[in-house]
């Protein structure tokens, strides 16, 4: 619910300077009744607010998935939903596991190389003793 005030405090800081300026003109042009001007902000805020609740319900998952920390990779896999913020990053997650799955296959590759080499040099005569054997 944070990051979706953070998200969204522009907006609603611009729609209650809005509703100032709303104001602001009712009464700079002569309507001194406040009735009608505050009928125009509690529609403006009634949209508001229901825009608000409309966007965090359709997308309350994306942003559980945005705050909640990850117990193991596979969890980055899991779709959330189907906005496009939300396939994008899902896309986004999958691309990085799959890079993350390249990455340890190449270092599993080279400590494999490297121990192989290791061998080669450490222990000659077992390579030595079994090019005999079959002499």
């Amino acid at each position: 619910m944070k990051l979706f005030l953070k998200e969204h405090a522009l907006l609603i800081f611009v729609q209650i300077i809005q509703f100032f300026v709303i104001l602001a003109i009712y009464f700079l042009d002569g309507y001194h009744h406040l009735l009608p001007a505050l009928y125009a902000v509690f529609l403006g805020l009634f949209f508001l607010v229901g825009y608000l609740i409309y966007h965090y319900y359709s997308r309350r998952l994306f942003y559980k998935r945005l705050t909640s920390s990850l117990e193991s990779l596979d969890q980055s896999l899991q779709k959330t939903e189907q906005t496009p913020i939300s396939e994008a990053l899902d896309q986004l997650l999958k691309n990085q596991y799959k890079h993350y799955q390249e990455q340890i296959k190449k270092l599993t590759s080279r400590q494999d190389e490297h121990l192989k080499f290791m061998n080669q040099w450490v222990h000659p005569e077992v390579s030595f003793t079994s090019a005999c054997i079959w002499i």
